[in-house]
């Protein structure tokens, strides 16, 4: 089945704010209001694309159908696929990837398109993101705070996917979200691979944004480890030599095999299980969807 678009006529439109959802209701609708709320000189427009939500995320949008684009998948394509078929739609020369279970600031798409607009070296930009006690939410290692925590634009390796600001033809250039990622680990991805271009990534000391965190990745508990591990295998198989690659798999299978003695330490031998398959397909290195040849 293909999914189904309900478009909205536009016009004059500066920037695309992208935000996937799947089974977030609870954050969606303050979410879009927080948008709706900006007080902002620029034209945009929200493009939402929801992945066969089954939690009334739909009904929770009723009362914006007629603000915002809405696609909606027949089932769960992941996190990347749905990003790049908002990508597709786009129509401005900015682009915003907004999770769900997050709130905008009223300058937050002004402070964005601005520093966007006078600095081209700009290859990504992120604003600067808030815990709900209002702390600076640092992405990413939490041992390197510096730069996420200065008063002035700093340049950094890496920004969070939660709300990542570019250009439209800088996600052209590099070929989208990479579709091999389902969820997890594609904003380090696209960071390398925007660095690549020779354009920069930096991270705005305003234009806050709250972010929850876990808001846009409703999957059980299995389901994150499994897509987390996976798709750090890719990443490092992608990204870095084969040693780094082989001595990851090593570390994760020390991971592994302290899961399955932890639990039946605790008498949970169950639980185990998880581990001892994701044991056998380190070993094999054949994880679900690891392509042989990464491009």
């Amino acid at each position: 089945m293909q999914p189904v678009l309900t478009p909205l006529p536009r016009a004059g439109v500066d920037v695309s704010i992208i935000v996937v959802n799947y089974n977030g209701e609870q954050f969606l609708r303050p979410c879009i209001e927080s948008i709706l709320a900006s007080s902002t000189q620029y034209g945009y427009e929200i493009l939402l694309i929801d992945n066969a939500s089954a939690d009334g995320s739909i009904e929770a949008l009723a009362p914006f159908l007629n603000q915002l684009t809405l696609i909606r998948n027949p089932q769960n394509v992941g996190f990347t696929v749905a990003n790049n078929q908002g990508l597709a739609n786009a129509s401005g020369r900015f682009v915003l990837l907004l999770n769900t279970d997050t709130l905008v600031s009223p300058n937050t798409i002004d402070v964005l398109v601005e520093y966007g607009k006078a600095h081209p070296e700009a290859g990504a930009v992120s604003p600067r993101l808030r815990n709900k006690d209002g702390s600076v939410q640092i992405p990413g290692n939490p041992m390197r705070k510096g730069p996420y925590q200065k008063s002035t634009p700093s340049e950094v390796d890496f920004i969070s996917g939660a709300a990542f600001f570019t250009t439209l033809d800088m996600m052209k250039t590099i070929g989208g979200l990479d579709e091999a990622f389902f969820f997890y680990n594609d904003d380090i991805d696209l960071c390398i691979r925007i660095k690549k271009t020779g354009t920069k990534i930096i991270q705005l000391p305003n234009g806050d944004v709250l972010h929850y965190g876990g808001g846009s990745s409703h999957f059980d508990f299995k389901r994150l480890n499994y897509e987390g591990i996976r798709g750090g295998l890719y990443l490092v198989k992608k990204h870095y030599p084969k040693i780094a690659f082989y001595l990851y798999r090593i570390l994760l299978l020390l991971f592994a095999s302290g899961m399955v003695i932890g639990s039946w330490v605790l008498f949970k031998p169950r639980s185990s299980g998880t581990f001892v398959k994701l044991i056998k397909a380190i070993i094999k290195n054949d994880l679900k969807n690891i392509p042989n040849n990464p491009r």
